[in-house]
């Protein structure tokens, strides 16, 4: 205990970084495709992706909640050098083929990146899909002489992290205090 604080057990994050040293390349099953930023225009499908894959059961053509947040991620003004990296379902006859989605800040001058949110629409998951987006994105990083790229992670997400490359760097941890 730290003056009165106690540490929360659970749900305690970690710090992943991923080395760019490692070698790596983009495996996508046949019939799928990376895009990074703008090759892929539609807006409201990769929000839809992004937003729907953490909630799979709201996965509806009306549903929406406000494009706000991923607005905000475009317009940063703080990381003008930041990306979006997605894959496509080349063979979808639906209207939205964004399988997987994730933004990346990139801040040149530290020659650090932060990846969030990364989401994979749960039909698309267990296909090696999330894994080759986020080599995707480590290469676009290593052209923009990136040296680290960050994720915060908890629960499930770790096993997700680690088998993409990604390594524990350090425990955030949360701490409490009860006010009287």
């Amino acid at each position: 205990m730290l003056s009165g604080y106690e540490r929360q057990t659970e749900e305690d994050y970690d710090n992943y970084v991923y080395p760019m040293k490692i070698n790596i390349s983009v495996d996508l099953p046949e019939g799928f495709k990376l895009l990074y930023g703008d090759e892929y225009g539609d807006e409201e499908n990769k929000w839809s992706a992004c937003n729907l894959g953490f909630h799979p059961d709201l996965e509806a053509p009306d549903y929406r909640n406000g494009m706000n947040p991923y607005i905000l991620r475009k317009n940063s003004s703080m990381y003008p050098d930041s990306f979006e990296c997605i894959v496509i379902d080349e063979n979808s006859n639906e209207r939205n083929d964004v399988c997987s989605y994730c933004f990346v800040y990139v801040d040149e001058q530290s020659k650090t990146a932060f990846i969030e949110p990364v989401s994979t629409r749960e039909k698309y998951r267990h296909k090696g899909i999330g894994i080759a987006m986020m080599h995707g994105v480590m290469l676009k990083c290593k052209e923009k002489c990136i040296e680290k790229c960050y994720v915060n992670s908890y629960d499930w997400r770790r096993k997700f992290y680690n088998a993409a490359g990604f390594i524990t760097e350090d425990s955030i941890g949360f701490w409490h205090k009860t006010i009287r």
